[in-house]
């Protein structure tokens, strides 16, 4: 061996060396997003580190939007950079075959919460973070084709579709080694750049974009558009990124990015099945041969497994450049994996070779006094200080501002009364000051707070101002503003006129005022400060209610024209529109509506007239010089403008007394409030069904139950799933919401095992009472999830029997130690205090919800066990005899009894001591005496209390936070139990359960003898304990929900209290995050949020939906023709037997009112609410259900004849029809009625 060799040999070893290092630094350093080491509690809330990441705007940041709807006839591009103190937007719309484009758009960096984005005509909004943002989008764009200039609306919700995940925990190693390979021997500074690389706080996540577009005043459309969002946060010199989105849900993401430290290649695939797996690229000249259509394939790698990508369609491409000289060119187009497509974003990213400055915009005039400055009564527009807004309110400070950039126009001389002159004032009248502290107290309701404004405003009007402070007034006014005679006198509280809340027409002005008089009116604008309509106002927001007051005293123009000015249009928010309203004489006429102005509306680009009065009190020239002192406004303060103007008949000069935000322009539309709650669909093909849910949630859910509690039942539901990956952090899986109400996405529920439940379905007749999944859905599931490991039947099978011999009894034991600690949890002296016991309540109540998710898998395995023996297999189909015995086999003997069928056991037995205490239905017409019988009978009382003990906490929607429960609403019993009482001979004790031998021997489909016989009998004995338990842990569950609804309606009436809520009603209305803010900050849109969500709310009601279904949400379709004239139906026994009676066909439990004795119950589901009518009836049929459900447990209950899963029964069926319900055959059928029999 030569000294030649040997050198090579030891580089090479050298080289292996170094290699193996940089290999260890990667894997050390990775991180996860959601710790394997954290605690499974944590993933239900959103923590401390998740505000910090995403609630605020960071130097050299940039973000970005893509999506696409899966045939690409919408897709939506937004690019946000942060250099310097700016904000630069860029964004690009496809959609109808138009290509529209938005150029890149400068504004200010958020001043206050780094949650919001604005930027012109585009507004984005972190709601939760990696959880809800809100993209709206309100202005112009060009079209490419034509380059027409169209106004576009668009606004919708964000929603994640994967956790969000470090952009570099799937770096490719190799890429290191590449660069150690080209310089051996810098290993200190490689070793630094993985260290950087991985420590980065850059992140990606995908998600559904569902929103609302309009196109040039186009008729709205619906559109839900799928991709990746993505944040970095640090310089790069050239990048390139690939990412796809599939239809049947893989998501791919690529990326090869240069920067200070070497170049770095990685990539990584969310599969359909929620796992996230290394992907590396073959070839990287394939990505960029797709570009230039010399490529037709793209090879990946993931899990060791080859992945190839085929284009299917040419490339679109276009490209934009940075303030700052980079240039990102984006290509877009449709590809395909197998016989999936999806929609692929190659972007393209390369810094300037000299980096430009970073942009920057004309300044605008913000101060804070100090020192001496708060102490002056009297300050002059000219004074700097004037601009601070809590010591001369917010009008002055507005004009203090507008006279120091005015360009173009004037503001008209003035001065300010101070915050500290009124204080002053206040503190020589002590009689007055003491009813404002009076009238701030916490607690004080509306009529108290009228009643002691219109004393201090008669007081303060009255009252005599100090000499000294008279002097201060007329001197300043006199060297401000020369010999001039008249002058306008305007409150300005603290606090008026903010973005999110103004107090205009309700604060007193006085025009043409001498400059004697001043003084006098000052008085009369802190007066008015105490106005009722003021009052009024700000306690509906929750606003303060005694702001501190300035005064703004403003020279007169007396010889003009005044108006208000609207940069866009203020009804449609068209930006491309300027409205002028104006008459000659005051402003305040135009304000106030009470006289009709002269309009102009102009072309803002052109400045031509669209549409003018006849005759018009503005000249063009005027016309002209409002539009240019307009758009100067707009663009200094970052958004359309309302400005209110006085123009000089005689010289045509332009003078602004108020520039503001137009308000409205961000509130949320109808469509953005009906979806805010909505989930997100990871592809356009999920499995969804209304089974279980549908009985247990039937009604819309309020936003903060949906806020709160629907993350803990979804990772509560996961952590129970055998077959899933993990618990998600940062959006469900199982449990979804469509319009406010809850839906099983049973697709990921049940298809993750599609091996085992495509050849046995009876967990689905278990779930929804029969067959829910279609041969295209198990395709589905095949390619989406891998086989089950071979050894999983054996772990299922010792999960299973450590559920019965151990769990079952932990769990029970768990879920009545936590509910006490639920109800030791409803405290709080202040609301701060009780929000973070709430918060603690939702960590209890999670473990209650896992605890009564165990019980119920161990109710459904003695089920699906038992179905097995009947069945004779493993695997096959159900025939109607199978499950008719299986019902059969449910409604033996049984010993242990659910808790919740003893609420119509309670109350007949109620209804019977009413009987036997001698008191008749008519006594209790009055709901209100009725309740007083009740208590005070000398038999009846002992069962009130009783049922109040055990059940009070039930009710309609109890796992609702608004729902109203038995103990809340006692009167609510009184109607059910008038009915029994009314009806003496109905009030039988249930029949007898049949013993199991007796059911056993009289099976039709399956003959059970020897060692079957006893293992059948074992698994019926384990049947009823599981049933019984999993209702025990039901029970507890809604004793948990009862005490956190405890605890927030306290909430509410400590907010009240204190002023912050105008009822307490309202806080049911707030998300969980809104509470904690609104809390500390108190900012009325909160307020406004909510008002709008409880108005939208009812209209979610009496919706119905079909019971199970494949894509997005969608209400139910109507019975055709043909089944509204049919007289039979079917569906699932849950209960044998045959029984002709009336139909009692109630929608409702409302519509279930009057249900005589005897009669057969036709409904859409029941719950708890509808038990006490199960002594009475003499069968029922639901067209929602499942084996295991309440209305199943019950019926077996009580040996009522009972059918589940009867689709449109409520609709097939009237009240009064005479209907046979044979239950051991599965039919609900009409019987044709002789006229005799009438």
């Amino acid at each position: 061996m030569n000294s030649e060799q040997l050198c090579e040999y030891f580089t090479q070893f050298i080289l292996f060396v170094y290699s193996l290092i940089f290999r260890l630094i990667t894997r050390v350093k990775k991180r996860s997003f959601t710790p394997y080491t954290d605690a499974f509690l944590d993933t239900i809330s959103v923590q401390p580190e998740e505000w910090k990441l995403e609630g605020k705007q960071e130097k050299d940041e940039q973000i970005a939007f893509d999506a696409t709807t899966i045939d690409g006839e919408t897709s939506l591009f937004i690019s946000i950079h942060t250099t310097g103190e700016c904000l630069e937007t860029f964004v690009h719309l496809q959609s109808g075959g138009r290509t529209l484009i938005c150029p890149t758009t400068l504004a200010r960096m958020s001043a206050g919460s780094g949650s919001i984005f604005l930027a012109g005509p585009l507004r984005l909004e972190m709601r939760e973070p990696f959880r809800s943002w809100r993209i709206q989008y309100k202005g112009l764009m060009t079209d490419e084709s034509t380059g027409e200039q169209v106004f576009v609306t668009l606004g919708g919700w964000w929603k994640p579709t994967s956790d969000a995940k470090w952009r570099y925990n799937f770096v490719d190693t190799n890429t290191l080694d590449d660069q150690l390979l080209s310089r051996p021997f810098c290993l200190v500074k490689h070793s630094r750049t993985a260290k950087n690389v991985l420590d980065t706080s850059d992140l990606t996540q995908w998600g559904e974009y569902h929103c609302e577009l309009s196109i040039g005043g186009d008729e709205k459309k619906e559109s839900r558009l799928r991709g990746l969002r993505t944040r970095y946060r640090d310089e790069v010199q050239q990048e390139q990124q690939f990412s796809v989105y599939f239809d049947h849900g893989d998501r791919l993401l690529w990326s090869r990015r240069q920067c200070e430290q070497g170049s770095i290649t990685h990539g990584f695939m969310a599969r359909g099945d929620q796992r996230v797996v290394p992907l590396t690229l073959h070839n990287k000249d394939s990505i960029y041969g797709l570009n230039y259509g010399d490529k037709d394939i793209i090879n990946f790698e993931q899990a060791s497994l080859p992945y190839a990508v085929s284009k299917i369609s040419p490339p679109i491409t276009f490209s934009y450049k940075t303030a700052t000289g980079e240039v990102v060119s984006v290509t877009r187009l449709t590809v395909r994996h197998l016989k999936y497509d999806g929609q692929a974003i190659f972007i393209q990213r390369n810094a300037a070779y000299t980096k430009g400055p970073a942009p920057t915009l004309p300044p605008i005039p913000e101060y804070t006094a100090y020192g001496v400055e708060r102490e002056m009564p009297v300050l002059r527009f000219s004074h700097r200080a004037c601009q601070d807004s809590s010591i001369t309110g917010g009008k002055a400070a507005n004009l203090a501002r507008l006279t120091s950039i005015a360009n173009g126009f004037t503001v008209p001389r003035g001065i300010s009364v101070t915050t500290t002159a009124f204080k002053s004032h206040l503190n020589a009248h002590s009689n007055i000051k003491k009813l404002i502290e009076k009238l701030g107290n916490q607690g004080n309701d509306l009529d108290t707070c009228l009643h002691l404004g219109e004393q201090i405003g008669a007081g303060l009007a009255a009252s005599i101002m100090s000499e000294e402070l008279k002097r201060e007034i007329t001197d300043t006014l006199l060297i401000e503003t020369g010999s001039e005679t008249r002058f306008a006198v305007r409150s300005s509280a603290v606090g008026e006129d903010g973005s999110e809340l103004s107090s205009a027409g309700q604060l007193e002005s006085y025009m043409e005022v001498e400059i004697n008089d001043v003084p006098e009116k000052v008085l009369l604008c802190w007066a008015s400060n105490y106005r009722k309509e003021c009052l009024s106002y700000r306690k509906q927001y929750g606003q303060p209610i005694n702001p501190l007051m300035g005064v703004v005293v403003q020279r007169m123009i007396v010889n003009g024209v005044a108006g208000v000015m609207f940069t866009c249009d203020p009804v449609r928010g068209d930006p491309s529109r300027v409205v002028i309203n104006a008459l000659k004489g005051k402003g305040e006429d135009v304000v106030s509506g009470t006289v009709t102005p002269d309009t102009v509306v102009l072309r803002k680009m052109e400045g031509t007239v669209i549409e003018q009065s006849e005759p018009c009190c503005l000249v063009e020239i005027a016309q002209a010089r409002l539009l240019k002192a307009g758009l100067y406004l707009e663009g200094l303060f970052g958004g359309p403008q309302d400005v209110e103007f006085i123009v000089n008949l005689t010289t045509n000069e332009i003078n602004v007394v108020q520039s503001r935000d137009v308000t409205g322009r961000e509130r949320e539309s109808d469509f953005e409030l009906r979806t805010e709650f909505n989930s997100s669909n990871l592809t356009d093909h999920e499995c969804y069904t209304m089974a279980n849910v549908g009985e247990v949630m039937p009604e819309p859910l309020t936003p903060l139950f949906v806020s709160s509690s629907l993350k803990p039942y979804d990772s509560a539901l996961m952590s129970k799933n055998e077959a899933a990956v993990r618990c998600n952090r940062h959006y469900q899986i199982s449990f979804t919401v469509y319009n406010n109400r809850i839906v099983f996405n049973h697709g990921e529920l049940f298809l993750r095992m599609w091996e085992q439940n495509e050849k046995d379905r009876i967990s689905e007749f278990a779930l929804g009472g029969q067959e829910l999944f279609t041969k295209e859905m198990f395709e589905m599931g095949k390619q989406r999830y891998e086989r089950l490991h071979q050894l999983f039947p054996l772990m299922r099978l010792a999960n299973i029997i450590k559920i019965v011999v151990h769990d079952s009894y932990v769990l029970s034991k768990l879920a009545h130690e936590k509910e006490e600690l639920c109800r030791s949890l409803i405290a709080g002296d202040t609301p701060a205090e009780r929000l973070a016991n709430l918060e603690k309540q939702r960590r209890v109540h999670t473990d209650m919800i896992i605890a009564h998710m165990g019980e119920s898998m161990f109710s459904s395995f003695t089920y699906v066990v038992i179905a097995m023996i009947v069945r004779g297999a493993d695997h096959g189909d159900f025939s109607p005899e199978m499950l008719s015995d299986i019902a059969a086999i449910f409604s033996s003997g049984n010993e242990v009894g659910a808790i919740s069928a003893d609420v119509p056991t309670a109350l007949k037995n109620l209804a019977i001591a009413l009987v036997e205490d001698g008191v008749n239905a008519n006594q209790l017409e009055d709901e209100k005496e009725g309740l007083e019988l009740i208590k005070s009978g000398k038999n009846s009382s002992a069962h009130y209390e009783r049922f109040m003990s055990m059940h009070g906490h039930r009710g309609p929607g109890e796992l609702d936070y608004i729902a109203q429960t038995w103990s809340d609403h006692p009167e609510l019993l009184v109607h059910t139990v008038k009915g029994m009482v009314a009806t003496p001979s109905a009030l039988k004790k249930g029949e007898a359960h049949a013993e199991i031998d007796s059911v056993l021997d009289s099976l039709r489909s399956v003959k059970v003898t020897g060692a079957k016989r006893w293992f059948m009998k074992m698994i019926v004995r384990q049947s009823h304990r599981a049933v019984g338990l999993r209702e025990e842990c039901k029970n507890l569950l809604v004793k948990g929900s009862a005490h956190m609804r405890a605890n927030i309606a306290a909430l509410g009436t400590q907010l009240v209290d204190q002023g912050f809520l105008p009822e307490k009603e309202l806080v049911f209305f707030f998300t969980l995050p809104e509470l904690h803010h609104f809390i500390k900050s108190r900012a009325p849109r909160f307020i406004s949020r909510a008002m709008r969500r409880r108005k939208i709310f009812p209209s979610f009601r009496g919706k119905r939906y079909e019971y199970f279904w494949q894509g997005p949400g969608h209400e139910i379709a109507e019975p055709t023709a043909d089944l509204l004239t049919s007289s039979s139906l079917s569906g699932t026994t849950v209960c044998e037997g045959l029984v002709v009676g009336r139909a009692r066909v109630a929608k409702s439990i409302d519509d279930a009112r009057d249900t005589q004795p005897g009669e057969i119950l036709i409904t859409t589901y029941t719950d708890i609410c509808w038990s006490p009518l199960f002594p009475i009836v003499k069968g029922l049929v639901t067209e929602v259900g499942g084996l295991l459900s309440h209305g199943a447990v019950v019926a077996r209950e009580y040996g009522l004849p009972s059918l589940i899963a009867v689709k449109f029964a409520t609709d097939v069926f009237k009240t009064g029809d005479l209907v046979e319900l044979n239950a051991t055959k599965g039919t609900i059928s009409k019987v044709v009625e002789k006229e005799d029999d009438k």
